[in-house]
């Protein structure tokens, strides 16, 4: 479900034909995965509205695609509640990496 969700707001987000990277990490007693799209970012009162759980309205995706605002605080919860981290780094007219880890089981 997380995978799905960041890999579809990547999708979403993203410039027609741009590439979309996904990484994964081994830290031991956690794992890492990076996704990082070359799309229209976000500003930094829409992250910090995340990070604070607030609910925001959606941004329109490069083809017109609607949302709903919840898919990223819907992630951030779920991966808070298996135990990892959330974190995004995003900037406008750029693109963004959404990174999340969670422990080994």
């Amino acid at each position: 479900m997380i995978l799905r969700n960041l890999l579809n707001n990547a999708i979403k987000f993203s410039y027609p034909n741009a590439i979309i990277e996904i990484d994964g990490f081994d830290h031991g007693d956690k794992i890492e995965i990076r996704i990082l799209d070359h799309g229209v970012g976000m500003p930094a009162e829409q992250l910090q509205k995340i990070y604070d759980n607030e609910i925001f309205k959606s941004a329109t995706g490069t083809s017109g695609e609607k949302g709903s605002g919840l898919g990223l605080q819907l992630v951030k919860d779920f991966v808070e509640k298996n135990g990892g981290k959330f974190y995004i780094e995003s900037k406008e007219k750029i693109g963004t990496t959404m990174c999340f880890t969670i422990p080994k089981f």
